[in-house]
């Protein structure tokens, strides 16, 4: 984090300090850092755990002798954008007075998401979006409901099934960093492993086999290549009557920005170090 300390006229405020504590809106407590740069004489680099840069911060410098010099406090920033339209799968609800747990949802009824089937198969592309909680099956990771990335060949609950795959097309800022991350388990009521995949069009980004009963965190940075790009999430697996869970879906940009904390009141720094 840079401090930049200037007065009310944004003259910068030279002074020296030499110790310096953070504070985090978590824990209340002062806790001892270091200056990892000083650019300038008004201009300190406080370093800073991952664990509070999103929180609201305090900053408070001393002298070599203990005296108070000057604090700041920069607010909470702002939870980054998530770039996928409804990742958690939660814009249509499924009745919770239904006893029938899983809807499916032709691909023009999901404003976000399209559904793409195993050209071969004579099969419908359908969207299955489901939300079960009960001890036998993990509740949704995130919200109340999920996907899976399996297609009845009929609308309804049919025994007969495919594999689907799901995309979403983004727009992105070409050579920016992204960070991609969602949550996936094995198929539902089966023992059976599958193999998830994703991409950005045209791009296979990696794919590998579900084992996990549980819902799996997987995150990755990418690069934006063109101004938009298809995200799309694949089931390969030669199990055709389940796929791979999916939820919690997140594509936020990344990167370094610098947090800047003005002191604006001079009054705050004492008069021997103004």
């Amino acid at each position: 984090m840079n401090c930049l300390a200037s007065d009310s006229k944004g003259s910068p405020l030279n002074f020296k300090p030499f110790k310096v504590f953070y504070s985090d809106s978590k824990s209340m407590i002062w806790v001892p850092t270091v200056f990892v740069a000083a650019a300038k004489p008004s201009t300190w680099t406080v370093q800073l755990p991952e664990n509070v840069i999103d929180e609201e911060i305090g900053i408070l410098l001393l002298s070599e002798d203990n005296f108070y010099l000057a604090n700041w406090i920069s607010p909470k920033p702002d939870r980054p954008l998530n770039l996928v339209k409804d990742g958690s799968f939660e814009s249509i609800k499924i009745d919770p007075l239904n006893l029938e747990t899983t809807r499916f949802l032709v691909s023009s009824s999901n404003l976000a998401w399209k559904a793409r089937i195993d050209p071969t198969a004579n099969c419908v592309a359908i969207i299955e979006q489901s939300s079960i909680d009960y001890s036998a099956i993990p509740a949704a990771q995130d919200g109340s409901q999920w996907v899976q990335l399996t297609s009845p060949c009929e609308p309804g609950l049919g025994s007969q099934r495919n594999r689907v795959a799901i995309s979403q097309v983004l727009n992105l800022k070409i050579a920016h960093q992204y960070e991609l991350s969602f949550y996936y388990q094995a198929p539902l009521r089966t023992s059976k492993q599958t193999e998830l995949s994703f991409s950005y069009s045209p791009t296979l980004i990696t794919s590998f086999t579900v084992t996990q009963n549980t819902w799996t965190l997987y995150k990755t940075v990418f690069t934006a290549t063109l101004a938009q790009q298809t995200l799309e999430f694949a089931e390969n697996g030669l199990v055709v009557n389940g796929g791979t869970a999916l939820d919690n879906i997140s594509i936020i940009e990344i990167g370094a920005p610098e947090s800047r904390i003005i002191l604006d009141d001079p009054s705050l720094v004492s008069d021997d170090v103004k």
